[in-house]
């Protein structure tokens, strides 16, 4: 529902809050607030758009896509990595940022396997 989701979405704010009196550099702040936010603008918390959304956010967005998609969920069973990264594919440019989109794939292409999944690309 959509009230569901909207508490879901609470998430990243509750992340900065967590960390926000840390000593750590403001850039991994901004990338845990910005870690959905999107390209077009269709992203939450703040609806940003390209060069507002943080490197380290765009970085974490790239990682959290390929995490979601390739992990079941209570709605639905793992899709598995060649559907992520089909996925970033078709929305580099658009969600999520090309050059970090192209740089995850190529990490995939070198054969990086996650421990959990022991799957690579086929």
């Amino acid at each position: 529902s959509k009230g569901e989701f909207k508490e879901i979405q609470q998430h990243v704010r509750m992340g900065h809050e967590i960390i926000k009196d840390l000593d750590i550099p403001q850039e991994i702040k901004d990338g845990i607030l910005h870690h959905h936010e999107r390209l077009d603008g269709s992203g939450y918390p703040e609806g940003i758009k390209n060069q507002k959304i943080s490197l380290i956010g765009k970085i974490l967005a790239v990682a959290d896509a390929v995490e979601a998609i390739t992990n079941s969920r209570p709605y639905r069973k793992a899709l598995g990595l060649n559907v992520a990264l089909k996925t970033l594919k078709e929305e580099k440019n658009k969600t999520y940022d090309i050059q970090i989109v192209e740089a995850c794939q190529r990490v995939f292409e070198k054969g990086f396997v996650f421990p959990k999944m022991n799957q690579a690309i086929s």
